[in-house]
């Protein structure tokens, strides 16, 4: 998992910046994008996503 969280976080920090800038204006983005305990929180809850979605579609027999 730790190779997926470092691979993650580059996409993670512009989604916080772009994403948040437009929900809270573009101070809170770049704060946001610039906290690097945040991404990598936000890293990692993505990575287990994928991981628990990828289990689920092979259980299920679903193309994966």
């Amino acid at each position: 998992m730790g190779d997926n969280v470092v691979a993650l976080t580059p996409f993670v920090r512009i989604v916080l910046r772009y994403g948040a800038g437009v929900i809270l204006g573009l101070e809170a983005g770049n704060i946001l994008a610039g906290d690097p305990d945040l991404v990598l929180a936000v890293a990692m809850a993505l990575s287990l996503i994928a991981e628990r979605a990828y289990a689920i579609a092979k259980r299920k027999g679903l193309p994966t």
